[in-house]
């Protein structure tokens, strides 16, 4: 279940993010830096993990990190609608791009270090917040 809500949220944030043109969409450039990053991190924090505490504070630093994000990527949709139709995509925001589907690569792997801790209290706790932090980027 968090494997298909992390992949569903990437997907959106891609279609969203990764159609920008131009300085027009810096912002847009901004926030996408800002999830390949956060995702990259949270890749490293779990392959890193130990221990089911690692997998929960990783988990719990990644959701930290994309509520902070998801109101922006909604926020750019509504600004930018033409972003979901635009097909050139300008370098700077393809050099993010690239980080971000490299750590989405590494995911599986990290992902299957977490499952020998998803039965952890720690683990399901930090897993339900994330859910819930990436349920807001599908809905209004």
């Amino acid at each position: 279940m968090l494997r298909k809500c992390l992949l569903f949220m990437f997907v959106i944030t891609m279609g969203a993010l990764f159609m920008a043109c131009g300085d027009k969409y810096g912002e847009a450039v901004d926030v996408n830096k800002q999830f390949a990053a956060a995702m990259e991190e949270y890749v490293m924090a779990l392959d890193k993990a130990e221990n089911a505490q690692a997998v929960a504070n990783a988990m719990d630093d990644y959701t930290a990190k994309m509520e902070k994000i998801v109101p922006k990527m909604k926020s750019i949709a509504d600004k930018y609608p033409e972003l979901k139709t635009t097909t050139e995509v300008p370098e700077e925001l393809r050099v993010s791009r690239e980080k971000a589907e490299a750590a989405g690569g590494k995911m599986a792997g990290a992902m299957m270090k977490m499952v020998q801790y998803m039965t952890d209290p720690k683990v399901l706790e930090a897993q339900q917040r994330m859910q819930k932090a990436m349920t807001a980027l599908t809905t209004e």
